[in-house]
């Protein structure tokens, strides 16, 4: 009865990951189509999930695409929105810290 549950439930998910899918491919396509990316990123969430979503939205990509770009995980998972608004604050300390018009740091000599 258990293993019965176990092969239900993991129907249940491999269904409801393609449904998620298909959802996403529609919104993938349109910058797919726009852009032309090599390379589509799951990032965040759904990063952990990618060994179920990434070839249900492959197969739903090409159905949509001319050209179907590769589609990976991130491996920063959800720390991926918070990791690139510090690399954005850092880019931007950087360049009102050494942008022409600035002085050079002082180097000190031993």
């Amino acid at each position: 009865m258990c293993a019965a549950r176990l092969i239900f439930a993991a129907q249940a998910l491999r269904c409801l990951a393609y449904g998620l899918a298909a959802v996403m491919a529609v919104g993938a396509a349109a910058l797919v189509l726009t852009l032309d990316p090599q390379v589509v990123i799951l990032g965040g969430g759904y990063s952990r999930s990618a060994d179920l979503l990434i070839d249900p939205l492959e197969r739903e990509l090409r159905r949509l695409c001319l050209r179907v770009p590769e589609i990976r995980a991130s491996n920063l998972g959800a720390d991926s929105v918070a990791l690139g608004a510090l690399r954005v604050a850092l880019d931007q300390v950087d360049a009102r810290l050494f942008t022409d018009g600035m002085p050079a740091p002082l180097t000190l000599h031993a």
